[in-house]
């Protein structure tokens, strides 16, 4: 019996994510709501009053032969819990940073 590489292919899941076209780059927003309500739950927080969170963005070189990057926006809960709020991939810098950043 062939078993699946991957519990996707045994479920027959499909995963679509949406990119969109920001400031020159490709872009998918995965949320903030989201990963923090998965983190609270992670770290045993059922209630809270307040959420202090850090975020990084940093811009990753893809290939040394190309321009192109991969730039990830960062969340970061509870001292230890890190999750992707955002993922950019460009060749150039982003055209406006207001777009960029809201």
């Amino acid at each position: 019996m062939d078993l699946p590489k991957d519990s996707r292919t045994l479920l027959q899941t499909t995963v679509t994510i949406p990119v969109e076209d920001l400031c020159g780059w490709k872009f998918t927003y995965f949320g903030i709501k989201n990963e923090i309500a998965k983190s609270m739950k992670r770290n045993h927080k059922e209630s809270v009053q307040e959420v202090q969170m850090s975020v990084c963005v940093y811009g990753l070189p893809l290939f040394s032969s190309s321009s192109t990057q991969l730039s990830p926006t960062l969340g970061l809960c509870w001292d230890n819990d890190v999750f992707l709020i955002a993922l950019y991939c460009g060749s150039t810098k982003p055209t406006s940073v207001d777009a960029y950043l809201k």
